[in-house]
């Protein structure tokens, strides 16, 4: 199939047809068959369903931004994660992945952060997009045993990277309780 017949199941409209089509140079080579089934699936996941990568023949930019929306949406739309409708859970992920270049692990590490430092406050949120890779997990961890029970001293504690005093105090007065 050509690119422009992919682009024909992605566009199925005479607009979007029209407007993607005209950008499509005679003779373009042929997608791979594996590919087909994936640009199917950018309607819904992209802002405009994959037209403006499409037209201008970015099939893999196309491939990654999908696998990393597809990847990175879903903490926020289950029902024990924030329980979001599909559109903002979505929208969210993409601007997940676009601030770690569609890299779909560190944005669904970032995403499941978020969902669980949701309801300790922006600070705690920030924190999940602005650590490092290296202690995204251990942030995320630490965010969720001082929920509830340090409030912002425990967010403090947890930005500052105190990973092992944030638990303790947070056990202590769990245990206390």
């Amino acid at each position: 199939m050509s690119l422009k017949g992919v682009c024909i199941l992605l566009f199925p409209t005479l607009a979007q047809l029209a407007r993607v089509t005209k950008s499509f140079p005679e003779g373009a080579p042929q997608a791979p068959t594996d590919e087909q089934s994936r640009l199917k699936m950018a309607r819904g996941w992209l802002p405009d369903d994959g037209a403006q990568l499409c037209g201008a023949n970015k099939f893999p930019e196309i491939l990654q931004q999908v696998v990393c929306v597809e990847k990175s949406y879903y903490p926020f739309y289950r029902r024990d994660g924030l329980n979001w409708e599909k559109p903002p859970s979505v929208k969210k992920a993409m601007e997940l992945c676009k601030a770690v270049d569609f890299d779909a692990d560190v944005a669904l590490k970032r995403s499941e952060c978020l969902v669980r430092a949701w309801s300790s406050g922006d600070a705690a949120k920030a924190g999940c997009l602005t650590e490092p890779l290296e202690v995204i997990s251990n942030y995320t961890d630490c965010i969720t045993s001082v929920k509830g029970w340090l409030g912002e001293d425990g967010v403090d504690l947890c930005l500052k990277r105190q990973f092992a005093t944030a638990s303790r105090q947070a056990a202590c007065l769990e245990k206390s309780y």
